[in-house]
């Protein structure tokens, strides 16, 4: 799976997935893929993870793959685990969240910039 430079989703839809726990609800649906499967039952790992650190450990040791946002590969290089992009999944959203009477100019900034970028 790695060899290439992008990866079918098709192509990881028989692979053990590394989860979330259950309890993460929405969140782990979402990184299991569960829309683009139409029906079909994912295949897990016999092990979970909830932090970065032990999803890439997981992924080093061989207990599966696992979906992670773009920026991963830059914040989490890890030996023996190589990040590519997947093709056929829907994008993440991100979000930002403020308190209403911020009155740091540097967050309204910020805050600003992103309603820009959305546009």
């Amino acid at each position: 799976l790695a060899a290439g430079d992008r990866i079918p989703f098709d192509a990881l839809r028989d692979e053990p997935f590394i989860a979330l726990p259950p309890e993460a609800g929405p969140a782990r649906e979402f990184w299991l893929a569960t829309d683009e499967r139409q029906g079909d039952p994912v295949k897990l790992s016999n092990l979970l993870a909830s932090r970065p650190e032990e999803f890439c450990l997981a992924v080093a040791n061989g207990y599966g793959v696992c979906l992670t946002p773009e920026s991963a590969h830059r914040f989490y290089p890890y030996p023996g685990v190589a990040y590519r992009p997947v093709d056929g999944i829907a994008p993440s959203l991100v979000s930002v969240v403020w308190r209403p009477d911020e009155s740091e100019q540097i967050v309204n900034d910020f805050v600003d910039s992103c309603a820009e970028l959305r546009q």
